[in-house]
């Protein structure tokens, strides 16, 4: 896999993280950040994607069967966050 970005210690990879992720040697990532799409805000027309569930429970429970692929393949982080659709209707902030 040829990286985006390599420099000072530090190596960038780009794609579907998921897709990354699957070629990276075990336990070689310290740190993943990604940003999925958003709960029903997208179609991007991509087979498997991530955000057109059905309910914001089908989406969480999506993230973290993703969390626990990365498990699966020798990458364990010790912190995740995940941002729920937040939306700004106007001057308001608002969740779904």
């Amino acid at each position: 896999m040829t990286p985006y970005w390599d420099c000072a210690g530090s190596t960038y990879y780009h794609g579907d993280a998921r897709a990354v992720l699957r070629e990276m040697p075990a336990e070689s990532v310290q740190t993943c950040v990604t940003s999925p799409p958003y709960w029903g805000l997208r179609d991007y027309g991509e087979p498997g994607q991530l955000g057109l569930e059905a309910t914001p429970e089908e989406y969480v429970a999506a993230m973290v069967a993703k969390s626990l692929g990365r498990r699966a393949i020798g990458i364990d982080l010790s912190a995740e966050y995940l941002d729920l659709a937040k939306k700004r209707v106007g001057s308001q902030a608002s969740l779904f």
